[in-house]
């Protein structure tokens, strides 16, 4: 996961490169298509970590919801998590929220 984080950070990071090259066109007019290919491929990038980051946090919710569950009390941990069973532990993991 903190590699997926990272790649996410490194596409922001380039994303506001994109943003610095997009504000020197006034002075450089170049500086408008390189920000713009800098400002796609960030959002690429961006869009690619992302939807890595989304199908590792669900692989860990299908691998350790059901354990989590039977800690908390609220199934056997045998079987994987129903929706009901999802609405308890996230009531109770929301505080007073």
């Amino acid at each position: 996961m903190e590699q997926v984080r990272s790649e996410f950070n490194d596409a922001a990071r380039l994303g506001a490169w994109g943003l610095l090259y997009f504000a020197l066109k006034a002075i450089w007019w170049p500086s408008f298509l390189i920000g713009l290919a800098t400002s796609l491929t960030s959002w690429r990038r961006g869009r690619i970590a992302i939807d890595g980051f989304s199908k590792l946090t669900e692989a860990a919710v299908d691998i350790y919801g059901p354990h989590l569950a039977r800690i908390l009390g609220f199934g056997s941990g045998d079987v994987p998590l129903d929706p009901k069973i999802g609405m308890l532990i996230t009531l109770l993991a929301r505080k007073n929220t």
